[in-house]
């Protein structure tokens, strides 16, 4: 049995941080009924698809020379697993105006991508894809459906989804993504709602000149078309659409006029006691193509900023002159700090030169104290001047001589004795008698 296991699909809208490592994403999968890769998906085997499709595995095989991915490969295996589509998937069928002008119900759902650890997976909203059914799972036959012979799935579940590069062309041919702007199908429904809406303004039951009043505050939906209302004021008559609103905030709306290419943001005051919206002014925006960390650098100064970007080169300027100041004040800083190591290197050289004479009075200090122990040592005992010799240092040089006068008297003590002396003879004298023998004594 021949069959076609791959069906084209494609990951689309703008990327949404889910945490750290994981942004999330939207797949637009398949459609019922035939397909150009000459299959049916009935009714029944879509919800058996739709059942298997969490974390079904987001694949792809890069080619990092041509930074763009390549088709599903010979082997399943080949290439990475850049994600996978979470429980619950966020299942919705969205309809879909494709390229060929017909439109289509496709099978949605989320997808959750691991760019954190591989950079490519950031390319992957934007390529085709194609969904890979687990050969072993597959039942069917070939049938013939609206004269065209076709296989016909009756049981089978997702392997994969396989990211494709620009290039390849997908089965499906809805495979695009969703821009910033809101799609033609999406405008069409507004378009379509809008008609309506006027219509039932234009029927509504008069008491009088007086509108019937509503009984109920604008909620999020009435501001919306309201806003609308009055930004397309000739929709009624001629179908124009100069405006399509893509989010409404607490005291504007972002906008896009199609006349001018452009993004705008309206403000708006609304009442509540008359359910009516007044439109202040309009001014012209941008959608920024930035990183997620360039963002975070505008969300901190725009949150620095008040929550606003009004006046902020003002502020810029205050920031320079600031910082100028502050440069200044560095520099008075840098000085200090050069004075302050210069006093302290001429303290640390003070220092080492105090320690050098100290060095030196404590030589010379030492050397005296030895020349006391040396004239002591001839009149006291070995033991005495060892003891006084082993505790040299706790004894300045008085204290010293002090020390061993004492014991010198302790030890000697017939020191202070008085002696008698004999007189001594002197040199004969040419003095002759009693006075020449006399002369001889001192």
């Amino acid at each position: 049995m021949e069959n076609n296991n791959y069906l084209s699909v494609f990951v689309y809208g703008t990327l949404e941080k889910f945490n750290e490592v994981i942004s999330k994403a939207r797949v637009r999968i398949f459609y019922k009924g035939l397909n150009r890769n000459g299959s049916y998906i009935s009714e029944e085997f879509a919800g058996k698809l739709i059942n298997s499709l969490p974390y079904t595995p987001i694949k792809g095989i890069f080619d990092k020379e041509a930074q763009d991915f390549l088709d599903h490969g010979e082997n399943r295996s080949e290439g990475r697993i850049y994600g996978f589509v979470p429980s619950p998937a966020n299942f919705t069928w969205e309809k879909h105006i494709d390229e060929d002008g017909i439109e289509r119900e496709y099978a949605c759902a989320d997808v959750l991508l691991w760019t954190g650890i591989y950079e490519e997976a950031k390319l992957i909203p934007g390529k085709p894809q194609s969904m890979e059914i687990y050969s072993k799972s597959i039942k069917g036959d070939w049938r013939v459906i609206d004269g065209q012979k076709c296989f016909y799935y009756t049981d089978g579940c997702f392997l994969g989804l396989q990211a494709l590069g620009t290039s390849v062309e997908p089965c499906f041919e809805g495979s695009e993504f969703y821009s910033l702007i809101t799609s033609l199908y999406t405008l069409r429904s507004d378009i379509e709602e809008l008609k309506n809406l006027f219509s039932l303004e234009n029927n509504k039951k008069k008491d009088g000149n007086k509108l019937m009043e509503n009984n109920f505050k604008l909620s999020d939906d009435a501001k919306r078309n309201a806003l609308w209302s009055l930004l397309n004021p000739d929709f009624a008559e001629t179908s124009t659409c100069v405006y399509t609103i893509m989010d409404v905030y607490d005291d504007y709306a972002l906008a896009y006029n199609f006349g001018q290419n452009q993004y705008e943001r309206v403000y708006y005051t609304k009442d509540d006691s008359s359910d009516s919206v007044n439109v202040l002014e309009k001014k012209k925006c941008y959608i920024l193509d930035i990183t997620e960390d360039e963002k975070s650098v505008l969300d901190s100064v725009r949150e620095t900023n008040g929550g606003t970007f009004d006046k902020i080169d003002e502020k810029l300027h205050s920031i320079e002159e600031l910082n100028s100041t502050i440069n200044s004040d560095r520099e008075a800083i840098e000085q200090l700090n050069a004075n302050y190591c210069a006093m302290e290197q001429e303290k640390n050289n003070m220092e080492q030169e105090l320690s050098s004479l100290r060095e030196f009075k404590k030589t010379i200090e030492t050397q005296k104290k030895e020349d006391v122990l040396n004239k002591f040592s001839l009149r006291l005992d070995e033991d005495i001047v060892k003891k006084y010799k082993e505790n040299l240092t706790n004894y300045s040089v008085s204290d010293l001589e002090k020390e061993l006068s004492l014991e010198l008297v302790n030890h000697t003590p017939e020191i202070f004795n008085k002696k008698e002396t004999t007189p001594l003879p002197k040199q004969e004298s040419s003095v002759g008698g009693i006075e020449g023998i006399l002369s001889k004594y001192k």
